[in-house]
């Protein structure tokens, strides 16, 4: 695939539920953290990355009130585990040209303050080692890209792109 593929434009990211609705409806808590932390901007405007984006996952987890077995819950996504952690997974293809946005996460330390975390744009193809990414932001802007070291156990998320690679690109 090419730069400016739809595989530049997938992001994967995880977080903790909040409360007990949002372990039985984990897409709640994946919408609640796409909305905190991964921030889309066009033309200086803010943009709502589900309203860009296409819902790729179709497998179906269902999950079970055991306390409340009629309350049970159907959602597209996976789950994952690794770590002792569970995760629900989904694929989203962003529909924006990364030419005309700039994103950027937007988590906050306890005290509200930004993290201004890095954000790089790298293929699926290039998930190990050190790696050139397509792009990178920073503070809200672009920054020219740089080599990043993708070696090792660096997140559980990261551990399920590297081992979902020929679904992703089928999914694409």
């Amino acid at each position: 695939m090419q730069p400016g593929s739809s595989y530049l434009r997938c992001r994967a990211r995880a977080g903790t539920t909040d409360n007990v609705c949002e372990l039985l409806h984990p897409e709640e808590a994946l919408y609640r953290e796409i909305e905190e932390e991964f921030i889309i901007i066009q033309d200086e405007n803010r943009i709502d990355p589900m309203e860009v984006s296409d819902l790729l996952t179709t497998k179906k987890v269902t999950i079970t009130n055991q306390k409340l077995p009629e309350r049970t819950n159907e959602a597209c996504g996976e789950l994952y585990q690794r770590n002792g952690r569970a995760y629900f997974m989904r694929v989203y293809k962003v529909g924006l040209p990364l030419d005309d946005v700039i994103i950027y996460d937007g988590e906050e330390d306890p005290n509200g303050k930004s993290l201004d975390r890095l954000v790089a744009v790298v293929p699926l193809s290039k998930l190990e080692g050190w790696v050139m990414p397509v792009k990178v932001f920073r503070s809200r802007r672009r920054v020219e890209p740089r080599l990043i070291d993708l070696s090792g156990n660096q997140t559980d998320t990261l551990e399920w792109l590297r081992k979902n690679t020929k679904k992703l690109y089928e999914l694409l």
